[in-house]
């Protein structure tokens, strides 16, 4: 469609029609197709000539825009087979070969966001995380009531190798925690794998209906008819159980979770009891050999070690993880944001005025002061646990320390029995009997690592023949005062 003028006769009238050429009136007609416009008034062969050209421009630029949406198309299509071919390679032959823990596809489930499994209905979300989302799941008509959860994690967001292993070694670790010989109670299980079309999902035990993030912010709460208090008995048990789940997966199963934070703890609390169990093996990695160091940053501040967070050399995970724990007990006897609060009252001391100090420098130049960790107790404290200062104090103490060869359960300062009380629980009890039969088997060849075969859901844990330099039996010193 053209605008071409219309000439007036010879000797007619003419009339100014400049104001027929309004912008507005041209941005109309374009927008509802108008191709082009004759610009002044040719007449007889120039008009013909000059609509002839409009539309042979006009088809020329069809034809152009017609080639270049054939070739935009194919080169879509070629894009999205090479993605296709790429997402084949990783997740069937790759898979096999680095990730055997991953199950094949399995065709019979329905791509997409699940809704159902076999036997089990997929129910309310509970929660998102940074890998994938946690749903409610319930057991189908006819077979039972049992209440699990199911963490869904989609196949789209893995696009590396190293994502894939990183996968696997999650899968693995958790297998290994949820071993009928390794399990622990307070620890969550994983029951059964899936991999549909689109999403890898994770069927594992219901812990609570709640993290220890929101219970202990539930305590502090402003308003007193939403504050939920924590008796010390309930507050000594929280200690000892997130005590007893990091030494069960330090000494027994010989893992490292790495990302040890309150929203990592789900809480089931009752008229009569209160159980957590640790959740959440993202980052976790397995330290079966005493050298085991990591290199990659991980974390949340300021649960995160110091030597995590800082550009340097290697760290070793063990000590981290008792950084991280000592950092949750703490905010288990004070309260949330505890430390943050504690720099914030010290900022003059750790971050001069005119200095452009990070966080993480804070934390570090925080905890070196002298006597930090016991004057950030004795102000935060919580009236009602202040019976627990004295043990607490030195317990804490001996965790948050910047030097991770000086902390407890560091390679220089191994936890020694004799100072406290034994890990009680089918977890300790386990290891005590693993350890007679290492005692037994001494003159035995070491048994190395076995994954088991692929798709099993089975691993056989090295036994530790050697007494451990980062937990010695199963008694935890000064850790183990409250328990």
């Amino acid at each position: 469609m053209f605008w071409v003028p219309h000439s007036a006769a010879p000797g007619s009238q003419r009339q100014d029609n400049s104001d027929l050429v309004r912008p507005e009136l041209v941005g109309d007609l374009l927008h509802k197709g108008l191709d082009g416009i004759v610009c002044g008034e040719p007449a007889g062969l120039r008009l013909s000539m000059a609509v002839r050209s409009m539309i042979r421009k006009s088809a020329s630029l069809s034809r152009n825009l017609t080639e270049m949406v054939a070739e935009t198309r194919s080169r879509t299509q070629y894009a999205e087979y090479l993605q296709h071919c790429a997402h084949a390679t990783l997740w069937d032959y790759v898979r096999a070969r680095l990730a055997p823990e991953i199950p094949p596809v399995d065709h019979n489930l329905e791509p997409g966001e699940p809704q159902e499994l076999p036997g089990y209905i997929i129910g309310n979300k509970l929660g998102q995380g940074m890998f994938g989302s946690v749903y409610k799941l319930t057991e189908g008509p006819g077979v039972g009531n049992r209440v699990q959860v199911v963490k869904v994690v989609s196949t789209e967001a893995i696009t590396e190798i190293r994502d894939l292993m990183y996968l696997n070694r999650m899968i693995r670790v958790m297998q290994m925690l949820s071993d009928e010989e390794t399990r622990h109670p307070n620890i969550i299980r994983l029951h059964q794998t899936y991999h549909s079309p689109t999403h890898i999902i994770f069927r594992l035990e219901y812990g609570g209906p709640e993290n220890l993030y929101r219970r202990l912010h539930h305590r502090q709460a402003l308003q007193p008819e939403k504050q939920r208090p924590l008796s010390i008995d309930r507050v000594v048990k929280i200690a000892s159980q997130c005590v007893e789940a990091v030494w069960h997966m330090h000494a027994v199963v010989q893992v490292c979770h790495r990302d040890i934070k309150p929203e990592n703890i789900i809480v089931n609390e009752t008229p009569e009891t209160i159980t957590i169990k640790l959740a959440d093996f993202d980052l976790s990695v397995i330290i079966q050999d005493d050298s085991k160091m990591c290199q990659s940053p991980c974390g949340t501040v300021p649960f995160a070690a110091p030597e995590v967070l800082r550009d340097g050399p290697a760290f070793d995970p063990c000590p981290a993880d008792i950084w991280s724990l000592g950092v949750v007990l703490a905010e288990v006897f004070c309260g949330v944001r505890v430390v943050e609060l504690a720099i914030k009252d010290a900022e003059p001391e750790v971050r001069p005025e005119g200095e452009n100090t990070t966080f993480t420098e804070c934390i570090q130049t925080f905890f070196q002061m002298p006597a930090a960790v016991a004057n950030m107790l004795e102000k935060s404290c919580r009236p009602e646990l202040r019976s627990l200062l004295p043990t607490c104090s030195a317990m804490l103490t001996g965790m948050l320390v910047v030097d991770p060869t000086q902390r407890i359960g560091g390679r220089r300062r191994p936890l020694r029995g004799g100072a406290g009380l034994r890990a009680s629980g089918p977890g300790a009890r386990r290891a005590r009997g693993a350890a007679g039969a290492r005692r037994s088997a001494a003159a035995r060849p070491a048994a190395r690592s076995c994954g088991g075969r692929p798709g099993s859901g089975r691993h056989t844990v090295r036994p530790y023949t050697a007494t451990p330099r980062r937990w010695r039996g199963a008694r935890w010193g000064g850790i183990q005062a409250i328990c």
